[in-house]
């Protein structure tokens, strides 16, 4: 209850499921993220990715991220997030975008992406 609190909102503005956002809290869960970090991670993953900085969005189309393949209320947020693991970026990259706050987030759903997709079935 105390993630959702911090994520539901932003999430629900973005279209992503009620579903996809427990399985992810689940999995940050799992791994000893909780309550409002893990709230706010997701938050923080969810709102770079929507409106990234002129520094992030330089990141990520070196990456060959596209905004179009970063698009989470077109292709939703599983999508994305699996577009962004196949991109491999670095640490350093992430901490970039997503600062101390929505990395070790990402970082953690990325590294457990099979028990992730799991939880959503």
């Amino acid at each position: 209850a105390q993630a959702l609190k911090f994520v539901g909102p932003v999430a629900h503005t973005m279209g992503v499921q009620v579903n996809t956002v427990v399985a992810a809290l689940g999995t940050l869960s799992d791994s000893g993220l909780q309550a409002s970090m893990a709230g706010t991670g997701l938050r923080r993953i969810i709102s770079e990715i929507v409106n990234p900085t002129y520094k992030a969005r330089n990141i990520l189309e070196a990456a060959g991220l596209t905004m179009d393949k970063l698009d989470i209320q077109g292709k939703g947020l599983v999508e994305v997030l699996r577009n962004i693991k196949n991109a491999n970026l670095s640490v350093g990259q992430s901490f970039a975008i997503w600062g101390d706050r929505g990395t070790p987030a990402l970082q953690t759903i990325l590294g457990n992406f099979e028990e992730f997709e799991r939880k959503l079935s």
